[in-house]
């Protein structure tokens, strides 16, 4: 390499303007091979974390429940609580706006009698 280089680059004492000395493009090749070096390792690395990962997906299943579990679940599931019971309590016009209170509402009457409570949410 030492005489390619004395074959292609001119030496110090010469031309400097004519373009880079001999320590310059050694010191250039040198950083170029490092970050190939260096490319390769991550590049091998990432290969071998991908492949590890493929592995694993491919021979890792899920484990299935324990038998306890899965009797707790059919326990539950074939008896559920009852719903708590429905109080309905009837109150007139004057205790149904006061009960709205704070809210916009209004008690409309049509033209045969019939009521209908507009309640206007947020």
């Amino acid at each position: 390499m030492q005489r390619l280089l004395d074959d292609v680059v001119t030496p110090e004492s010469d031309c400097g303007h004519l373009g880079p000395n001999r320590a310059t493009i050694l010191e250039m090749v040198s950083h170029e091979q490092g970050r190939r070096r260096r490319t390769r390792r991550c590049l091998g690395a990432a290969a071998g974390v991908g492949f590890c990962a493929m592995l694993a997906l491919l021979f890792i299943r899920p484990s299935p429940l324990p038998q306890e579990t899965s009797t707790m679940l059919s326990t539950v599931q074939t008896a559920p609580s009852p719903p708590p019971p429905l109080t309905i309590r009837e109150v007139d016009d004057k205790q149904l706006l006061e009960l709205l209170k704070g809210t916009p509402a209004a008690l409309m009457e049509w033209p045969d009698g019939k009521r209908t409570l507009l309640v206007m949410g947020r």
